[in-house]
């Protein structure tokens, strides 16, 4: 997605934006081994912060800077690290059931 966002070539931008979202809820779906239903917080953290890429992306390509571009990308961003910071336990959960260490 940033390179083609670097390149300025939106519409390529946008296809790839799409293709991180899906390509994040089918690695959820198929790590926690519980179909839709392991998608979980901090799954939706990564979709947040993909989602306050894309708008920043129109701001600067589509909407020459509009203010409510940027102010909608900033929500997008706090709603990601909001998700984030208390995503912790759902982590851990998921690495244990996966048989890995969060301590490493």
């Amino acid at each position: 997605k940033d390179f083609f966002w670097t390149l300025e070539m939106l519409q390529w931008g946008m296809a790839s934006a799409l293709g991180t979202i899906f390509s994040l809820v089918v690695a959820a779906v198929v790590e926690s081994g519980q179909g839709l239903c392991g998608v979980g917080r901090q799954d939706f953290a990564w979709i947040m912060w993909v989602c306050s890429n894309v708008s920043w992306m129109l701001c600067e390509l589509a909407y020459n800077g509009d203010l409510r571009a940027r102010w909608t990308a900033a929500g997008f961003n706090i709603i990601s690290v909001l998700l984030m910071s208390s995503s912790y336990a759902q982590v851990r959960d998921r690495a244990m059931l996966n048989n890995d260490s969060c301590d490493e």
